[in-house]
């Protein structure tokens, strides 16, 4: 659940459209990981969201094992949206309960 004082964004349903995956090594120990966006900053994707109440994003993933060696790399894109900018199925919510 994202909150944002300034605009009262309160809820952002996502689903995934499309995911890249490279595995580079077969793992068989505990795994960490680390993700970052793509193409983007947090700024510019909250503006997105405050402008036109849904957008698409990229995230990168990239898994390392307990030696930090680089084992997995991916991009999942979301398409992201703000609970009442049309989309109340998402949300939950029937047009009544807004």
């Amino acid at each position: 659940m994202y909150y944002c004082k300034q605009s009262k964004l309160t809820a952002l349903p996502s689903v995934v459209r499309k995911v890249e995956i490279k595995y580079r090594k077969p793992v068989t120990t505990t795994v960490f990981s680390k993700a970052k966006f793509q193409d983007s900053e947090k700024r510019e994707v909250l503006e997105l969201l405050n402008q036109k109440g849904s957008g698409l994003l990229k995230v990168e993933v990239s898994l390392f094992d307990e030696e930090s060696n680089h084992v997995m790399q991916s991009i999942f894109e979301w398409f992201i949206t703000i609970c009442g900018f049309g989309t109340f199925a998402m949300c939950g919510r029937t047009r009544s309960e807004k």
